[in-house]
């Protein structure tokens, strides 16, 4: 068969045919719903989120609970403004159920049954109603003056009363060398707790008479009544111990 050749200088190619069509482009054709490959790609991200989420929870295991901003003792009121929140990682998780949650609130009424310091977390077993603390209260009027200044609510005082009327054997000499009886002071409460002290105003200064709320004890109910005829009837005078 013979074809038709043009020279192109020493270059001889062979003419080119009317029907040597060049090939069309095809365009790209972007992926319908219906593409499974659309699915596979959804799926695989959907399982990445829920991965990551599920890391993301299982690093942060931790929880709030109370814990307390002062000492507290037998018989405090437990309010908002002596607890603050605080995230803590429990290695058991049977402790968490041991302390109070940050997210629960506090009853009105509710005490210290024991005392838990400052910082600690607290614990569900330390607190109840006031038949709970163990405690009787009872509130006593003294001087002032008969009170140390550091005294308040959680001190550990004891309850001095000189009956003024009661003489002992102690005596006492005087600038010209004359003895004297003096009355004696009786302890009549020991170490109990102060619950509340409320102090009085500046303008008064040391004058006038200062409430305490004592918290004794029931083991020392049986002194209550001897304790409380010698308050009304004599001088009392607070020390303090703690």
């Amino acid at each position: 068969m013979m074809c038709d050749v043009k020279t192109l200088g020493s270059v001889s190619l062979p003419a080119r045919q009317p029907n040597d069509a060049v090939p069309l482009a095809q365009r790209a054709v972007t992926p319908g719903w219906r593409d499974p490959r659309l699915w596979i790609g959804v799926a695989i991200i959907a399982a990445s989120v829920v991965a990551g989420a599920n890391l993301m929870a299982s690093a942060d295991n931790t929880i709030a609970v109370w814990a307390v901003d002062r000492d507290l003792v037998p018989g405090d009121a437990i309010v908002s403004d002596d607890l603050s929140s605080r995230k803590v990682r429990f290695v058991d998780p049977a402790d968490q159920g041991r302390y109070l949650l940050a997210s629960e609130q506090i009853l009105e009424g509710t005490r210290m049954t024991r005392s838990v310091g400052e910082g600690e977390l607290l614990p569900r077993s330390a607190m109840g109603t006031s038949l709970d603390t163990g405690v009787i209260e009872i509130p006593i009027n003294v001087d002032a003056g008969q009170v140390p200044p550091s005294v308040g609510a959680g001190s550990i005082v004891n309850i001095w009363v000189a009956d003024d009327g009661a003489l002992t054997d102690l005596t006492a000499e005087d600038a010209e060398g004359r003895t004297s009886n003096i009355p004696a002071a009786v302890l009549v409460l020991e170490s109990v707790v102060v619950l509340e002290a409320p102090r009085l105003a500046e303008e008064f200064g040391a004058a006038g008479e200062r409430q305490l709320v004592i918290g004794v004890p029931n083991e020392q109910a049986a002194d209550l009544p001897t304790a409380l005829g010698a308050a009304a009837s004599g001088h009392v005078v607070v020390t303090r111990q703690g």
